[in-house]
């Protein structure tokens, strides 16, 4: 059995649709009350103590201003890489520079962007 030609398909399909005349319509839309808005807020970021910054930017209050800042960190070779670079240039001359390059030897001294002074020096 072969398949209806397309205009066949189109008669039987505009028979079918012609016995839906007396279809009702869909109910109107009737706005109800508005949806609640749930309002999600952050809590207040809290400082840290001064001394407890260790080798990452902290939020602090700072002593000197009194404002609340994010550190600034800048790292500077401390006692901790010029005594490897020491034991390193005893041992293998050519490595000896290595540790005054590596963050992780280095001291994080800490400052306020606001004013500029010192807050503190997180020491290897």
């Amino acid at each position: 059995m072969e398949p209806p030609s397309y205009d066949e398909a189109n008669r039987h399909l505009s028979v079918q649709t012609a016995g839906l005349s007396d279809h009702t319509s869909p109910p109107a839309y009737t706005p109800g009350p508005a949806p609640t808005v749930a309002v999600v807020s952050q809590p207040q970021p809290v400082p840290i103590i001064v001394s407890s910054l260790r080798d990452a930017p902290g939020f602090v209050l700072c002593p000197h201003c009194q404002q609340l800042v994010t550190s600034k960190v800048t790292y500077v070779a401390g006692k901790a890489a010029w005594c490897t670079c020491v034991i390193l240039a005893l041992l293998f001359c050519g490595f000896c520079l290595i540790p005054l390059c590596m963050r992780s030897m280095q001291d994080a001294h800490h400052s306020c962007p606001h004013c500029g002074k010192k807050l503190h020096i997180y020491e290897r």
